[in-house]
């Protein structure tokens, strides 16, 4: 038979075991519902990161829209800019064209104008020469025409004479 001393103790060892197992037993669904809470908070924990992450997506978008619209507003600005400056520079070449064009329509002009001067005075003095010459061609043909008319009746005279003589 079993000794009632060593009895109590098999039965508080099998009490400590059976105490052990159900700790064991009793332990699982505690670190099961440890594990589901701690699995609960890292995915809370997630889906706040996820939550920030889609607003600083959302900001960086803001941010990077309003940027490229910055850019858009300045090259806007620089393009007008160069515009303006293009037009004033065009405005400026043709004035200074219309400019350059009525110095030499005067230049011309006046060049014109001493040209026909010089050609006036030419042909003015070729006529006063032509005249001059005409003039002296007639009376050169005068007095050849009276020397010739003179010798006609001194001829006519000496025949005359000669003839009543």
């Amino acid at each position: 038979m079993v000794d009632p001393e060593k009895q109590v103790s098999q039965d508080e060892a099998d009490e400590e075991k059976t105490g052990r197992q159900m700790k064991k037993v009793s332990q699982k669904p505690k670190q099961a519902m440890e594990s589901f809470a701690e699995i609960q908070q890292r995915a809370m924990t997630a889906y706040v990161a996820y939550m920030e992450a889609e607003r600083q997506v959302q900001q960086a978008y803001k941010d990077q829209e309003q940027q490229i619209e910055r850019v858009y507003e300045d090259t806007k600005q620089q393009a007008t800019k160069v515009c303006d400056e293009s037009i004033a520079q065009a405005l400026k070449i043709r004035d200074e064209a219309k400019q350059q064009v009525a110095r030499a329509y005067e230049e011309s002009m006046t060049q014109a104008l001493k040209v026909r001067q010089e050609v006036e005075q030419q042909a003015s003095k070729a006529c006063e020469e032509s005249i001059a010459q005409a003039l002296r061609i007639r009376e050169e043909t005068e007095q050849q025409a009276w020397e010739t008319h003179s010798e006609a009746i001194e001829r006519t005279w000496q025949v005359f004479t000669k003839s009543t003589k």
